[in-house]
C-alpha cells in the first residue's frame, strides 16, 4: 500500500493536496475514527521490525513515519 493512499486524512487534515484515492471504511472522510487504521499499521509494522529484526520493515517503517511527518508539519 503506498504512503499516500495510508495518510490521504493527514495530508487533507494539513491543507495539503494529494492525487491518491481515500481509503474506505474507518479511513473515510467522514469517519470520527479516520487515522485510526495507519497507527494500527504502523504499530504493526514496528512490532514485526522489532520481532523478525528485518532491516527492510525497520526502513520502510522509519521513511513512512518520516515522510508523514515530513508531510504533517509543511
Amino acid at each position: 500500500m503506498e504512503i499516500s493512499v495510508l495518510s490521504f486524512n493527514q495530508y487533507s487534515l494539513a491543507g495539503i493536496p494529494s492525487n491518491a484515492e481515500p481509503l474506505g471504511g474507518w479511513e473515510d472522510v467522514e469517519c470520527g475514527l479516520r487515522g485510526h487504521f495507519v497507527g494500527h499499521f504502523l504499530s504493526a509494522c514496528s512490532k514485526f521490525a522489532f520481532a523478525d529484526q528485518d532491516e527492510g520493515i525497520v526502513k520502510r517503517t522509519g521513511w513512512n513515519l518520516l515522510w508523514m511527518t515530513i508531510r504533517a508539519i509543511r
